[in-house]
């Protein structure tokens, strides 16, 4: 009997009284709900970037592109690259302009002798020999304190530089890379002024 009259208390007296904030706790409620859904879906996207796209053809051929991660397999080394178009001179600006117009509400920078065009991010996975040339342009300096362009070093020593604790100097730069079979035979450092 003391059960059913609790039933009635709840019914009648209480369900009244709180329903607007029952409505407001159970709105509240479902708001964070969806800002826990999107947040989610930001992090796949996340993930979807940072995940390496294995080569399913073999990749063969001269591109540009930076340097996004490094690593080691059973397999050898590889890096993980983030190719770009890269624009030089009158067709910069040209290449510029166009991105300009189709894409209104983005501002790129102004074009300051080269231009760089990354409409997706990716992480392609490219395996990288030791004996891979790499040719640097800001690896040193002369006397006159000047860059000692076009020096050459090994993969070994290449991957030596990307691995420093705490340097993003030479992961920051752009580089032009030769592919052959889904492995990378040689590097350029594009040296920007």
């Amino acid at each position: 009997m003391q059960r059913n009259s609790f039933l009635k208390y709840i019914r009648n007296m209480e369900l009244k009284k709180y329903l607007p904030k029952y409505i407001h706790m159970a709105a509240y409620v479902f708001i964070v709900y969806l800002a826990c859904g999107c947040h989610e879906n930001k992090t796949q996207k996340q993930n979807e970037i940072s995940t390496p796209n294995v080569a399913k053809q073999s990749i063969t051929g001269s591109f540009t592109g930076f340097i996004k991660g490094i690593g080691r397999e059973n397999s050898g080394n590889y890096l993980l690259i983030d190719t770009v178009e890269w624009f030089t001179g009158k067709e910069a600006r040209l290449e510029y302009d166009k991105d300009k117009k189709l894409f209104p509400g983005s501002k790129p920078e102004e074009p300051q002798g080269f231009y760089v065009r990354n409409l997706k991010i990716d992480s392609l996975k490219l395996g990288f020999p030791d004996d891979a040339e790499v040719i640097m342009q800001t690896l040193s300096y002369n006397k006159s304190g000047n860059f000692n362009f076009n020096q050459k070093i090994n993969g070994i020593k290449f991957l030596a530089l990307l691995k420093q604790n705490n340097s993003t100097q030479f992961l920051e730069k752009p580089y032009i890379f030769k592919a052959e079979n889904n492995k990378i035979t040689s590097v350029k450092e594009i040296y920007i002024p």
